[in-house]
């Protein structure tokens, strides 16, 4: 069989696990406001477990609320009244043979304020988290049994409720790891200072946990094994950690790997992180105890995950975004249909990047299916087929078309470049995100497998629609950049960010690109990795309010290194001869070029062959329709989730 490790039955104490395959744990909203299982979070986790997981570890479940909530809509368990709501999921996950593993948690000095009812958040000592940036309390040892008592109280609803298991979350800056941890944990009592003491209450938690639930019932911990920040837990007290955790009776170890506070490691690594990124310590921790290993870290592809149990670095392998991008990935991969298989791109945008846009549940930037399971329809097939155009091959045009050949219809796209992919091309070159470029792969061989018509290099004007007769036009045309007004800059000695991008201009060594918004930044890095000395000059007070928040440190981190120049709060305000004139809080600097200036200042709508086909429909009598950039300039995520919708209605 394909990937035979993979698909193995494990034993996991007494329980059987169908495949070694584990959903991790991500945090959703899809909870209600007061902490209850919803029918939209149901849907959500019982759609990856018809998709085949395992075993399904829940996002973090509060002991303690609101103290201990760390997001705004958080399941509780702090409460016999969430019992039968949880049971109600559990019953849903079971019915396809899955197994689900509540995680529970307390957020210590990451629980908001502003959602917890203005509490002060509590910690181990009153040092404040990079993520809140409010001092917390430090805990009481009277405070600290009481939630150790917390713990153990909800371990035996878990138990009640159905749950197969609990998982600890001793990782990522929460509570149980902010004892853990020197960099937060500075007390003098018995439960600071040596590894023995910072470990006390989270072996307390553990030990509180067992004596509550049934000898059989499995009790797994999410541990640390480097936080990558100075002062912070190191690998050498991740296996010490580990050892006290196996003596203590765990069951099982997932381990992770940064922090919120690094600078480049991270607890869910963006595209510039290799795959399988924190496998190497999974592999050191499972040298160190004899209990099963689950490993975790952008392991994104069933193949890898595969080579990681053959590899004997772990027993089994947890994967999160690729449940996302396609919950179905365990069925095709054990098919062999791994090229039918959406594979997440580490973006980061729909699901970790939610504080950078509109959405407050969990949501995927190829998927617009996630967090809308319950509402959103399935792509049910047309019982009247009809010729539908799409005119554009971007994100949107490519999804719209994909959606409307499912559904049936007769389906020709347009695209007037040689290739696919619209701004997906561009987003692909700057170093760090190929995964874009294996996106455009995926849709051209959905595309080509549900026989859409290609016409590429070719404009779609008037004549070539009036020829093709549409029954539907579906318009994904785009945007096009914006063109700065700098007074004596001729047009010729400026060039767009995605002419540099795609290398169809030559660059001297010292490039000024204005604008520093992700594509600016993107644009430096590309042409930094050169060896080009690169300045960014940025109009507003900070670079790159568009990028997520991880995927930002490590550009930045990347760019420092390479020694570019970012200013901000500034603007060229006039070209004098070989020189520009940068006016910035008031003050003037002259600095000399090479040219071309790169234009990284943003984009506008392209509504041209829109309103051109509007002022003709009712001739040609045929439904119109605009998506995506060409509506107004936003991100992938949104014209692929318009592409979908549009022709889910056609």
């Amino acid at each position: 069989m394909l990937l035979a490790k993979l698909f193995e039955p494990f034993e996991l104490k007494h329980l059987t696990l169908k495949n070694r395959i584990v959903m991790a744990s991500m945090g959703t909203n899809l909870s209600s406001p007061e902490g209850f299982v919803t029918d939209e979070l149901i849907s959500y986790y019982a759609e990856r477990a018809e998709g085949g997981a395992g075993l399904i570890i829940t996002e973090l479940v509060t002991v303690d609320s609101p103290s201990g909530n760390g997001i705004e809509r958080q399941l509780s368990i702090d409460d016999d009244k969430y019992i039968p709501g949880l049971r109600r999921l559990i019953e849903r996950i079971h019915r396809h043979g899955s197994k689900i593993f509540v995680q529970l948690n307390h957020a210590g000095s990451r629980a908001k304020p502003e959602i917890t009812g203005m509490q002060f958040p509590v910690s181990a000592s009153n040092v404040p988290s990079c993520i809140v940036k409010v001092e917390p309390k430090p805990l009481t040892p009277g405070e600290i049994g009481n939630l150790t008592h917390c713990f153990g109280v909800a371990a035996r609803r878990a138990q009640e409720a159905g749950f197969d298991g609990i998982d600890l979350h001793f990782a990522h800056g929460y509570l149980l790891c902010q004892f853990l941890s020197s960099l937060t944990n500075k007390r003098e009592d018995e439960y600071g200072g040596s590894l023995e003491n910072r470990a006390r209450f989270p072996l307390e938690v553990l030990k509180e946990c067992r004596l509550v639930v049934e000898k059989n019932f499995p009790i797994i911990g999410k541990v640390t094994a480097h936080q990558y920040v100075s002062g912070g837990i190191t690998i050498q007290e991740a296996k010490a950690f580990s050892r006290l955790l196996e003596e203590r009776g765990i069951d099982g170890i997932q381990v992770s790997g940064g922090d919120p506070e690094s600078a480049d490691h991270f607890p869910v690594p963006p595209s510039y992180i290799k795959r399988g990124c924190y496998v190497k310590l999974a592999g050191m921790i499972k040298e160190t105890v004899n209990v099963p290993v689950i490993a975790v870290g952008r392991i994104d592809n069933a193949e890898l995950a595969n080579s990681i149990l053959e590899r004997g670095k772990a027993d089994l392998v947890a994967m999160g975004r690729a449940f996302l991008a396609d919950p179905d990935f365990p069925r095709k991969a054990r098919e062999g249909k791994f090229r039918e298989i959406r594979r997440c791109i580490g973006c980061n945008q729909g699901c970790r990047g939610r504080d950078k846009t509109k959405y407050l549940v969990i949501g995927c930037v190829l998927n617009p299916r996630v967090g809308r399971e319950q509402d959103e329809a399935e792509i049910i097939p047309t019982k009247t087929p009809k010729k539908v155009l799409v005119i554009g091959g971007g994100p949107g045009g490519m999804e719209a078309a994909r959606v409307a050949a499912l559904r049936g219809h007769n389906v020709t796209l347009v695209e007037e470049k040689k290739g696919l992919g619209g701004t997906l091309q561009i987003a692909a070159k700057p170093p760090g995100r190929k995964g874009f470029g294996e996106l455009i792969q995926w849709y051209r061989l959905q595309l080509r497998k549900l026989g859409v018509q290609l016409f590429l290099q070719r404009s779609a004007d008037l004549g070539l629609t009036q020829a093709l007769n549409p029954e539907v036009v579906v318009v994904a045309a785009g945007s096009r950049p914006l063109i700065p007004k700098i007074k004596g800059l001729p047009i010729e000695k400026m060039v767009f960010a995605s002419e540099i991008l795609e290398q169809r201009i030559p660059t001297g060594q010292k490039i000024v690109i204005v604008g520093g918004g992700g594509v600016g930044l993107e644009t430096a890095d590309f042409l930094a990795t050169q060896g080009k000395r690169v300045m960014v000059i940025e109009q507003l007070s900070e670079v790159g309010r568009d990028l997520e928040g991880s995927t930002k440190k490590v550009l930045m981190r990347r760019l420092a290194k390479n020694r570019v120049e970012i200013l901000t709060g500034a603007k060229i305000d006039r070209v004098k001869g070989k020189k520009i004139v940068i006016r910035s809080n008031g003050e003037s600097r002259e600095i000399a070029v090479t040219w071309p200036i790169v234009n990284a200042t943003g984009v506008e709508a392209n509504k041209t062959i829109y309103l051109a086909l509007k002022k003709i429909r009712g001739k040609r009598n045929f439904d119109i329709y605009q998506i995506g950039d060409c509506v107004t300039p936003r991100q992938i995520r949104e014209a692929i989730f318009e592409g979908n919708m549009v022709s889910k209605n056609i």
